[in-house]
């Protein structure tokens, strides 16, 4: 149990929400991809739009499965003087709030060796409540709106997202119904006082809603789940400093904080519960850019990770006894470092690495008062690469599974590897 408390720990380190620029390069760049600027990171940072527009980009997937609904299309336009902006719409894509709603509603819970994915809804009935209740769906990919104008130095940009998820039912005097969403809006400001510096700063705060409500008309008995503060909130901040022709400095900060709650009520007996789960994670390096020539440029950069959660529900996330669960990991260093280099007029190629060090405490007080303190570390290591091609305005960046090089693929060796695990689609007009 501390091995697998640890290890999700360190995966949510790891991949913080909407910490770094989606797609296939910054999967190729793994870490490194933090300190470069991306068409990607327009979501983040919607102050940047204006770098990339009239631009339509596709992410297609990943491991070549369920890309139908697992892709997404954004297109950005504005006239060629950009004196009216930068306008931008995206669909289907899954963002940072929308992936840490749909993780609490439907959620992988390990304990031990064994792993069950579980709706919020049935644990609740495994612990003896909600039975007339119908599990809640989770919001697919959404609609997001973005724009951006610059102002002499400055460029303000604002992103604005919906989605959201309903399933009703009413037959013979039974009414259910259970729906979620999630709605947020990020705010940035890019500031360029000269061609050697760049900032960006952003703040995204996301409302997450659920709700499953069950009434028999008979009896006038009801049952509700609805969400109790659920949210995300972030912070991000970053500067891009020449120091002379080929080298770059690159500071960053990243905070988000996500809490999701939960209220239970019986209409008739009165029987209630409520429940809540936290975190706050924190990411603060400087990075560095070397590109002695335009064809290649190398990455490094190095951090110091944080993730403080807390956990008080013995119905949802924890188990019967549980009173409350705190959990705390420090990740230092965090070493990243990665190489873009163009081979060709028509091909790039990206290969990168990410160390992380980092050591956990969990602590967990129980009903009877008794409490347990556990600690572990972790030394964990992922590798990226890639292929890049480009003609005319058309790119296609390939995020490729390094397994390949030893088992020929799918298509080769039947080994159940794929060859490329990630693919994003660009066409600049």
């Amino acid at each position: 149990m501390t091995r697998t408390i640890a290890a999700a720990i360190i995966a949510a380190l790891l991949f913080p929400a909407a910490a770094a620029a989606t797609g296939a390069r910054s999967a190729s760049l793994a870490g490194a991809a933090d300190y470069l600027l991306d068409d990607g990171q327009v979501y983040a940072w919607p102050c940047r739009a204006p770098q990339y527009y009239r631009a339509v980009i596709a992410e297609l997937g990943v491991d070549g499965t369920r890309i139908s609904d697992r892709s997404s299309v954004a297109g950005l336009y504005s006239d060629q003087e950009r004196t009216l902006g930068v306008i931008g719409l995206a669909v289907n894509r899954t963002t940072g709030a929308q992936a840490a709603l749909g993780d609490y509603l439907d959620h992988v819970y390990t304990a031990d060796t064994v792993s069950v994915r579980a709706n919020v809804i049935e644990r609740l009935n495994q612990r003896g409540l909600g039975a007339g209740l119908a599990d809640i769906p989770a919001p697919a990919g959404g609609v997001e709106l973005l724009y951006a104008r610059t102002f002499g130095d400055w460029t303000p940009g604002l992103r604005i997202e919906r989605s959201a998820a309903r399933d009703d039912e009413t037959a013979a005097g039974e009414a259910r119904e259970a729906s979620s969403s999630v709605t947020g809006v990020t705010l940035s400001a890019s500031y360029q006082p000269r061609d050697a510096l760049r900032a960006d700063a952003s703040l995204e705060y996301a409302a997450c809603s659920f709700t499953s409500g069950f009434t028999l008309d008979a009896s006038g008995h009801s049952e509700s789940f609805t969400a109790d503060g659920a949210r995300l909130a972030a912070a991000r901040a970053r500067a891009f400093y020449s120091l002379n022709e080929e080298m770059t400095l690159v500071p960053r900060l990243s905070l988000t904080n996500t809490r999701m709650g939960y209220a239970y009520a019986q209409s008739d007996t009165g029987h209630g519960a409520a429940g809540s789960a936290a975190a706050t994670e924190l990411a603060l390096g400087i990075g560095w850019q070397y590109a002695p020539t335009p064809r290649y440029s190398l990455i490094a950069g190095l951090e110091l990770g944080y993730r403080s959660a807390e956990t008080v529900d013995s119905l949802i996330a924890g188990d019967p006894g549980d009173v409350r669960t705190t959990e705390s990991t420090l990740a230092l260093p965090v070493a990243h470092l990665g190489l873009e280099a163009q081979l060709t007029r028509w091909l790039t190629l990206r290969l990168a690495g990410s160390k992380r060090i980092a050591t956990t405490e969990v602590v967990s007080e129980f009903s009877d008062q008794s409490g347990r303190t556990r600690k572990c570390s972790s030394d964990s290591y992922q590798l990226g690469c890639g292929l890049g091609i480009r003609t005319g305005g058309l790119s296609l960046d390939l995020a490729v599974n390094p397994e390949l090089l030893y088992s020929g693929g799918k298509l080769l060796s039947d080994s159940g590897t794929w060859p490329v695990s990630q693919a994003s689609l660009i066409y600049r007009y």
